[in-house]
């Protein structure tokens, strides 16, 4: 654990990255566990970083949005973005996501790989300050792209493939609040 806590201090102190990603749905772990994720976050949080999750409904046990909403909660201050917003192209699980984004002003949705409905609704429910620009773009169903295959449009990904990975400057470009709320002023 020693390590994934020096390498997010790295990315972030020595190497510049706007923020650290962990993704429970590629490398099998609940992203609330207290072993092994809630000393990365501390150390994100401690570091005044920011802290990505990805949160999908292809792996909603490790990655459920109530776990986003758990260390929400404890990390206050801690801006949290939930990248795909519990889509990911499967049955998923924005809506929830949303109504636990209502509840936490520090979470950012990223609506990348989940239908544009989903993205309208979350701006429509918490306004479009709190829906961050996507990454790669909306799923759309195969026929939307005529010839082209699912992933025909994808843009880059983050740089590390590994459950914990770091935002390098394209990667977050957009995807941060950067000027206050009108309605909470953070």
């Amino acid at each position: 654990m020693e390590k994934a806590v020096a390498a997010a201090r790295r990315c972030v102190e020595e190497y510049g990255f706007y923020g650290v990603k962990l993704n429970g749905a590629q490398n099998s772990f609940y992203i609330d566990d207290p072993a092994l994720s809630i000393p990365v976050i501390d150390e994100v949080a401690r570091l005044g970083s920011r802290l990505a999750f990805h949160v999908g409904a292809d792996a909603f046990e490790q990655t459920h949005p109530f776990r986003v909403a758990k260390i929400a909660a404890r990390y206050p201050d801690l801006p949290i973005l939930a990248v795909h917003m519990g889509g990911v192209g499967h049955a998923d699980l924005t809506n929830a996501m949303i109504e636990f984004a209502q509840q936490h002003p520090n979470i950012t949705l990223i609506g990348s790989g989940v239908r544009e409905v989903a993205v309208l609704k979350a701006i429509r429910t918490i306004g479009a300050s709190r829906r961050g620009r996507q990454v790669s773009r909306p799923a759309r169903r195969r026929g939307d792209f005529p010839g082209k295959g699912p992933d025909h449009g994808r843009q880059h990904r983050p740089p590390v493939r590994a459950g914990l990975g770091a935002f390098t400057a394209r990667a977050a470009r957009g995807c941060f609040r950067l000027v206050p709320s009108p309605s909470t002023g953070t």
